[in-house]
C-alpha cells in the first residue's frame, strides 16, 4: 500500500512519483491461524533495473505463552586484547544491549563471552533478566586462573519470572595439568556449560536442561580441528545418553559445524562432526538442519550455519514446528554490524508447552440395591489443569446398557458435576462407568486435552418376599396362626403388630389376632437390599370358644383345670357352672381358666356338669358339659 489504507497485491509509483525522493512503502500482515510462521518476498521490478527481491516474515505467536530461546556468539565481547573483536567496545556493549533487548528472548545462551563487567551492566539494564556466566573457559580452570580474565567464557541470560530452581553445571570439565581428552577436544577447555531450570508457560511447569556449547573452530590445521570437535561431540552424547536419559534437553551454541555437511575441507563423504547426533534420530533432532538445507548463514562472512540447536526427544514434543529462524534482521538495528558488534546472528527457537490433561478427582465404586428412581452422583475436581483461560466438558458412558438404560452427566460449577443414572426395570448386575473430561486446550506439542476416570456400578437384586400362612386366610378370633416369610432374604424382621406370640426376628411369625390385622415383614438380603411385604389375616367375630369336656384334678399337673381356649378373647365374659340339680356350683366373671372342680373350696363329686359361658354385652352365650374325674 502507498498510504496504509488501501492494500493490493501490486502497487506501482510512477516515473515521477519515485524520482528525487524516498517513498514509503506499507505491508499489511493479516494472519488467520495463531501459532504459525509466516514468510514471503516482496519483488521490485523496474525498467533497466534488476529485479530485487525482498524477504518478509512475521508470526502469530503469543510470546507469553511460547519459550524463545536464543543461542548467540558475541565475538569476544568486551575484549582488550588486540584484534580480537570490534575495536570500539563501548559501541560493541552497546550495540549488544540493543539486539538483546530487541529480540527479548526467555533465555539467551552467550558465547565469547570476555568482559563479565560489560555484560552485567547490559543484563542490568534489562529488567527480569539474570546472568550467568561459567567459571571457566579456554585455558582457564577456574576462576582465580590468570587467563580467566581474558578467556572466552559461556553464559546464560534468562527471565528470572519464567525460570525457577535455576542451577548451573559443566560437563566433561577437567583441567589443564590433568589433560584429560576433552580438554584438547573443547579448545583448551571450554567445556559445556548448563542451566537446569522449572520453567512455566502458561501455568504450566516443565524441568529444562540447557546445554550451552561453543566448539573447536575450523582453524588450521582443518583436519585435526574437524577431529578433535568430532571427538567432543561424541563424547557429549555419551554423557547426555548416560546422565539425562528421557529428558528434555536443548543442546545449543556455536557448533562451528554445519549440521548438513561438514565445512571442514578434505573430509570425504563431507559428514558433520555431529554425525553420532544426527545418526540418533530417535532420541536427537536437529532443528536447525533445514537452515542449513535451506542455504542460510549465521555469520555475517560465511555461507553456512555453525551456531544450530539439537534437542532431545522430550524437548522435540514442545519445539514449535518451523520457528528455528536466524535472526539477520537484528543487522538493522545498528550500524555496520559486522564490524561494530559481532561476526554471528542470533539462532532463535520456539517451544511451548502442550496442554495439560485436566482434573477430575476419584469416583468411588458404587454398589446399590435395584430401585426404580433416578439415583444421582456427585463429582469434583473438575478442572482444565494449571492452564489459565480453558473450559471443560464432560462425557459419560456405560458398558452395560442392559442394566443401565438412562445415563446423562451435567456440569456444575465450582468445579463440580452430576452422574444421573436409571436402572432397567428389574435387574441386577455390573456396569462400568467412563466418565470424561475435555478441555480447548489442544493436543499440539505433546499437548493432552482429555482425562478420564472409571468406576463400577454393582446393583444387587431385591429379594422377592412370599407371605404363607398356615391357616386360611380368614379366621376365627383367637385363632393361632404361623405366617412364614421366604424368597431371598438372608435375615427377616417383623413390624411390631397386636397379638405377635414369637419369632419376630425369624422367617415364621406367631399370632393369635383378636381383629383384623395386617402384618409386615423386612426381608434383607447378604448384599443389604431389603423388601418389605405385607399380610392381613382377617378375624371373624363368631365368638368361637372350645372348652375342655372333662379335667382331672388330681394335681398331677395335667388336666388340673378347666381350659376354655380362646376365653381369654372375651375379657367380659360370666361363666357358671351347675350340677344335676340346678344349682349353681361355680361362677366367675372373666373366667381365666382356673377352675379346678371345687365348691366353696371343697372338692366336688365325680361327675357330669351343665356350663353357660355368656360373652357379656348381648353377644351371646356357649353352653356345655364338663365331666369331673377323680380316680
Amino acid at each position: 500500500s502507498k498510504d496504509g489504507t488501501t492494500f493490493g497485491s501490486t502497487i506501482i509509483y510512477t516515473v515521477n512519483e519515485a524520482s528525487g525522493t524516498t517513498k514509503p512503502v506499507y505491508i499489511r500482515f493479516a494472519p488467520t491461524q495463531v501459532l504459525l510462521n509466516y514468510t514471503g518476498n516482496i519483488s521490485l521490478n523496474s525498467q533497466n533495473v534488476a529485479q530485487i527481491s525482498i524477504p518478509i516474515s512475521g508470526n502469530t505467536y503469543n510470546p507469553d505463552n511460547t519459550l524463545e530461546v536464543v543461542n548467540y556468539n558475541i565475538e569476544w565481547f568486551g575484549s582488550t586484547q588486540s584484534g580480537l573483536g570490534p575495536t570500539d567496545k563501548n559501541l560493541q556493549e552497546a550495540n549488544i544491549k540493543t539486539v538483546l533487548s530487541n529480540v527479548k528472548a526467555d533465555i539467551f545462551g552467550l558465547l565469547e563471552v570476555v568482559d563479565i563487567a560489560r555484560l552485567q551492566r547490559v543484563v542490568n539494564s534489562m529488567p527480569g533478566y539474570s546472568l550467568y556466566v561459567s567459571d571457566f573457559g579456554s585455558y582457564a580452570d577456574n576462576a582465580t586462573d590468570p587467563d580467566y580474565r581474558n578467556a572466552q567464557k559461556l553464559a546464560f541470560v534468562y527471565k528470572t519470572a519464567m525460570f525457577q530452581n535455576v542451577k548451573v553445571a559443566d560437563l566433561l570439565r577437567c583441567t589443564e595439568i590433568q589433560n584429560c581428552p576433552d580438554f584438547n577436544y573443547w579448545s583448551g577447555g571450554r567445556f559445556p556449560y548448563l542451566l537446569d531450570a522449572d520453567i512455566t508457560l502458561n501455568g504450566v511447569t516443565k524441568h529444562v536442561t540447557f546445554v550451552l556449547i561453543h566448539a573447536k573452530a575450523n582453524t588450521s590445521p582443518t583436519l585435526t580441528s574437524y577431529q578433535r570437535r568430532k571427538s567432543g561431540a561424541d563424547d557429549l552424547k555419551a554423557a547426555l545418553d548416560a546422565n539425562f536419559p528421557g529428558k528434555n534437553f536443548v543442546i545449543l551454541g556455536d557448533f562451528n559445524d554445519d549440521l548438513n555437511q561438514t565445512v571442514t575441507a578434505g573430509i570425504t563423504p563431507p559428514v558433520t562432526s555431529y554425525s553420532s547426533f544426527i545418526n540418533d534420530p530417535a532420541n536427537y533432532f536437529p532443528l536447525t538442519l533445514p537452515l542449513s538445507v535451506a542455504g542460510k548463514k549465521s555469520t555475517v562472512s560465511y555461507s553456512s550455519v555453525i551456531d544450530n540447536v539439537i534437542v532431545s526427544k522430550g524437548m522435540n514434543t514442545f519445539y514449535i514446528n518451523g520457528t528455528a529462524e536466524v535472526l539477520t534482521s537484528v543487522a538493522g538495528l545498528v550500524s555496520n554490524y559486522g564490524n561494530t558488534t559481532t561476526d554471528h546472528y542470533p539462532v532463535l527457537t520456539r517451544y511451548a508447552f502442550g496442554n495439560e490433561a485436566p482434573t477430575l478427582s476419584a469416583i468411588s465404586n458404587q454398589t446399590v440395591c435395584y430401585t426404580n428412581a433416578t439415583q444421582a452422583i456427585s463429582l469434583s475436581g473438575i478442572t482444565a489443569g494449571p492452564e489459565n483461560g480453558q473450559t471443560t466438558t464432560l462425557s459419560v458412558s456405560s458398558s452395560n446398557n442392559a442394566l443401565i438404560d438412562q445415563l446423562s452427566i451435567v456440569q456444575g460449577s465450582n468445579g463440580t458435576g452430576m452422574i444421573n443414572y436409571h436402572i432397567s426395570n428389574n435387574t441386577s448386575g455390573l456396569a462400568t462407568i467412563t466418565v470424561t473430561v475435555k478441555d480447548n486446550g489442544g493436543t499440539a506439542n505433546g499437548g493432552n486435552d482429555t482425562f478420564t476416570r472409571t468406576f463400577n456400578i454393582t446393583v444387587n437384586s431385591l429379594p422377592d418376599v412370599f407371605i404363607s400362612s398356615n391357616q386360611n386366610q380368614e379366621i376365627s378370633k383367637g385363632t393361632a396362626v404361623n405366617l412364614t416369610a421366604s424368597g431371598g432374604g438372608q435375615t427377616y424382621a417383623w413390624a411390631t403388630a397386636a397379638d405377635i406370640i414369637s419369632g419376630q426376628n425369624t422367617a415364621t411369625l406367631a399370632v393369635r389376632p383378636r381383629v383384623t390385622t395386617t402384618y409386615k415383614v423386612t426381608a434383607t438380603t447378604a448384599a443389604g437390599c431389603t423388601t418389605e411385604k405385607t399380610f392381613t389375616v382377617n378375624v371373624r367375630d363368631d365368638y368361637q370358644l372350645t372348652a375342655n369336656n372333662v379335667i382331672t384334678p388330681n394335681g398331677d399337673g395335667k388336666n388340673d383345670t378347666w381350659v376354655i381356649k380362646n376365653i381369654d378373647y372375651y375379657p367380659n365374659n360370666t361363666v357358671k357352672v351347675f350340677d344335676k340339680a340346678g344349682r349353681i356350683v361355680y361362677q366367675k366373671q372373666g373366667y381365666t381358666n382356673d377352675w379346678n372342680g371345687t365348691y366353696n373350696n371343697t372338692a366336688l363329686t365325680q361327675g357330669t356338669y351343665y356350663y353357660v359361658i355368656d360373652f357379656g354385652a348381648g353377644l351371646g352365650t356357649f353352653k356345655g358339659y364338663i365331666t369331673i374325674i377323680r380316680d
